[in-house]
């Protein structure tokens, strides 16, 4: 009699150890899964970051065929040359950015910061939305030749996840 209430006891310790087993098969599984979900989507938010910034410098505008980039090297002179729809590059750029912007990234559910400054200007030559501190954002930086000599024009952008 004793020899079975052994052997019951030795099964159940086995099946309770099978169990724990698979459980943390099944732990291990979804921990890891998450993790190489969370990457790729950081990766994706990064690229689309890059990708974001570069495809916008380099489109052309209504105004005169001029690129986003001619349009913001053009406002940091100290007077600009280019007019379009009898607004000068620095009223004319900041339009032409939010509206790609917000086509691009609103459309997917995208908050977003953009800047462009240089070291010679105080104020900013183009500042579209706001940078919340608490949330987490993927940052991509260009930067290109400004109008005066050693000046450099910073561009920023940050989408937010």
């Amino acid at each position: 009699m004793m020899k079975k209430n052994a052997q019951m006891e030795i099964m159940g310790l086995a099946i309770i150890a099978v169990l724990l087993v698979m459980g943390m098969l099944f732990a291990v599984r979804f921990i890891i899964f998450s993790d190489e979900e969370a990457y790729r989507e950081n990766y994706v938010d990064t690229q689309l970051a890059a990708n974001t910034l570069n495809a916008l410098l380099l489109t052309n505008t209504d105004c005169l065929g001029v690129s986003i980039a001619e349009l913001l090297e053009d406002a940091s002179k100290t007077n600009p040359s280019i007019k379009c729809d009898g607004k000068e590059s620095t009223d004319y750029a900041p339009g032409e950015i939010d509206t790609i912007l917000k086509a691009t990234l609103t459309s997917i559910k995208k908050d977003f910061y953009f800047e462009a400054s240089t070291k010679t200007k105080p104020d900013p030559l183009v500042k579209i939305g706001t940078r919340p501190n608490n949330r987490e954002r993927q940052t991509k930086m260009h930067f290109l030749p400004g109008a005066s000599i050693g000046d450099t024009i910073t561009i920023l952008l940050d989408i937010y996840s």
